[in-house]
Parts: structure tokens; sequence; C-alpha cells
């Protein structure tokens, strides 16, 4: 049996095309199965592999070789946005 649970989304930038349809603006409330990997949600998201962002989860920053590892647990908080650039 998979229980779902429900994670709050923003993906931020650029990166708003990537949101589901049921979003709003820059976030979405997301239904996923219990013990999806970040790496499984960024791929339900149809983020691209090779696009460079930056992941938050509750507010701690998450290093790429984490993603296949981290399970969000229901109510957790993603944002995700592109690397700042400057000159």
């Amino acid at each position: 049996m998979v229980l779902n649970m429900q994670i709050s989304i923003k993906l931020l930038g650029e990166l708003h095309q990537y949101l589901p349809a049921n979003g709003e603006f820059n976030q979405s409330k997301l239904n996923i199965p219990t013990g999806l990997t970040l790496q499984k949600i960024l791929s339900q998201l149809k983020v691209p592999d090779d696009l460079d962002f930056i992941l938050l989860l509750n507010g701690s920053l998450m290093q790429e070789q984490e993603y296949v590892n981290i399970t969000p647990k229901s109510g957790d908080e993603i944002i995700i946005f592109p690397p700042i650039k400057g000159g």
C-alpha cells in the first residue's frame, strides 16, 4: 500500500516553467508517494538534469549528490532557484 503525502514546492526565476499545472505564480502543493527522493521529485517535475539550480529543503541547502538519498516528509518545503550570477 502506497501512502501519499503533501509537500510545498516553490520554483523561482526561469524554473517556474516546471511548476505543475495546479501551481499558482511560483508555488504549488504536491501530493506524492511517501518515500519519493528529491531526485524522483525533480524528475516528476521534468526539471532537466543538466540545468544548474540551487535546492533548499526546509531552508537547508541540499547538495546534488544528496538528491538520491533524501526523502522529504509530509509538510516539507522545497525551494528551487537558479544560481545567482554577478558581474
